[in-house]
């Protein structure tokens, strides 16, 4: 049976592979578990004889599936972001090739180790191991028929660890190789500030996406709280809450905390992309990942972020740029890179249509402006929809609720949140209904935050109310 390699690159440069091949009872497993246990989530462990003789229930033998599936499962969980420990025998002649292969692919740190333990030492070793079914069926002549003596990877790819080397020292060898040790310090200490900083909300977890292009550093976060409100936040890899983005969440309205979430965790995986971090990104570096997402940009942006994607349109660039001005704005009151938040303080001269809105319009000397945001477009009329819409669109409908919404939206000039939000309490369609507010029939436009379908509208104000008179629809 031929083993098929998946052809391309697999991985970051983020993402850590460590190989560790050696004899039976040498420790691999182990090792494995040490190195999960002291680094913590995003680790995938691949275990020859877990998919092997769990999961395909195979003997070892040349061309054997496992040998296929070992690569596809390691070269998936690094696609996904994983760093990857590949742990078993893996006799050379075998899985050489495979291995060298995904070493190869891999764009990250890749490391290499066979753990060297002679034969009698094995034997000692297997007699200590606690399953005790696994004992009676594989004994000393086993052992000996498995046993090769350095079976080496070629062209020097491997560490060899002597036998002198303890568990835990081999543990936290194959970490500062790898640049695990790193990782798992900078969680560590990243973990501890945030929870000074702030303190952790309860959250129910939503799955990631299962092969993003670029390493996951970060996930919005959906909170339920008990009276039915809905929030959101930030958390990161090991489910830390990232302080410096829910701090400025939650100073944002409810529906803008969802966008902004979003925006933030896209962002702050570009940082990390860009091997930058919230205190060290300058405003030509936060121009440079506008100009990733789609803006305009007078030159070189450095690598393609949303590779294969369409670029933002002028609408959505407008929110990025509000919420990374607000976030930076945010971190520079907190004193958190005030280089840049002094940076994004720029005014501009008030316009006639501004001094219209604003109250005392007329001393107004000053606007704040956002030099992240695309320049102004002219829109000339609202997009409306084209001739004889709204007729195909009541004959295309099979019910009753599909005329009406089609009708409502077309006469009422409800937005879509307005009406999904509507309540039978909103709804006065009789003549001089009992509210006394308008006599024809009408609807009622409330703020609500505990819609069960999350429906929200613009009025913001609980105590405020606006009034859509509606026509009759047939049906």
């Amino acid at each position: 049976m031929a083993v098929a390699i998946v052809p391309g690159v697999v991985g970051t440069e983020d993402t850590r592979l460590s190989v560790v091949r050696g004899n039976s009872a040498s420790g691999k497993s182990s090792v494995a578990a040490g190195l999960r246990e002291k680094f913590g989530r995003n680790l995938a462990i691949v275990g020859q004889d877990n998919l092997r003789r769990i999961v395909l229930r195979e003997r070892d033998r040349p061309g054997g599936a496992n040998i296929g599936l070992i690569d596809l499962t390691a070269r998936y969980a690094l696609d996904d972001g994983f760093h990857v420990v590949v742990e078993g025998i893996l006799y050379a002649d075998r899985y050489g090739s495979v291995l060298q292969d995904l070493v190869r692919a891999h764009r990250g740190v890749s490391r290499c180790y066979y753990r060297n333990v002679p034969y009698t030492e094995t034997l000692l070793r297997h007699a200590t191991k606690p399953d005790a079914e696994y004992l009676k069926h594989v004994i000393a002549d086993h052992l000996r028929n498995w046993y090769g003596e350095k079976d080496l990877l070629p062209d020097g790819l491997e560490t060899v660890i002597d036998p002198s080397s303890t568990l835990d020292d081999t543990i936290q060898q194959i970490l500062h190789e790898s640049g695990l040790a790193g990782w798992s310090r900078s969680t560590a200490n990243d973990a501890a500030r945030w929870k000074q900083r702030a303190a952790c909300a309860c959250c129910a977890i939503r799955p990631r996406s299962r092969r993003p292009r670029h390493p996951v550093v970060s996930a919005g976060q959906e909170i339920v709280r008990g009276d039915g409100r809905v929030s959101y936040t930030i958390v990161d890899t090991d489910c830390t809450l990232v302080a410096e983005a829910d701090g400025f969440l939650r100073t944002c309205r409810a529906g803008t905390d969802r966008t902004y979430a979003y925006v933030l965790v896209d962002h702050l995986r570009w940082l990390r992309f860009a091997g930058l971090n919230t205190e060290s990104v300058s405003l030509e570096d936060v121009r440079h990942y506008m100009a990733a997402l789609g803006a305009d940009y007078p030159g070189p942006f450095g690598l393609p972020w949303r590779e294969g994607k369409r670029p933002y349109g002028h609408s959505a660039l407008k929110t990025v740029a509000a919420c990374l001005k607000g976030f930076c704005l945010h971190l520079g009151t907190h004193g958190v890179n005030p280089a840049l938040a002094e940076a994004l303080r720029v005014t501009r001269l008030p316009t006639r249509a501004d001094r219209r809105r604003a109250m005392l319009g007329h001393v107004l000397h000053s606007m704040p402006a956002n030099p992240l945001a695309p320049a102004e477009r002219m829109r000339r009329h609202p997009k409306m929809l084209p001739e004889g819409a709204r007729e195909a669109l009541l004959v295309a409908v099979s019910c009753a609720r599909g005329r009406m919404v089609v009708t409502w939206l077309a006469d009422g000039g409800f937005r879509i949140g307005e009406l999904c939000g509507l309540r039978l309490v909103d709804l006065h369609l009789r003549e001089q209904a009992a509210c006394g507010q308008c006599r024809g029939p009408h609807v009622h436009i409330c703020h609500r935050e505990d819609n069960a379908n999350r429906a929200r509208v613009k009025t913001k104000s609980p105590g405020r109310r606006r009034t859509a008179v509606v026509g009759r629809c047939a049906g």
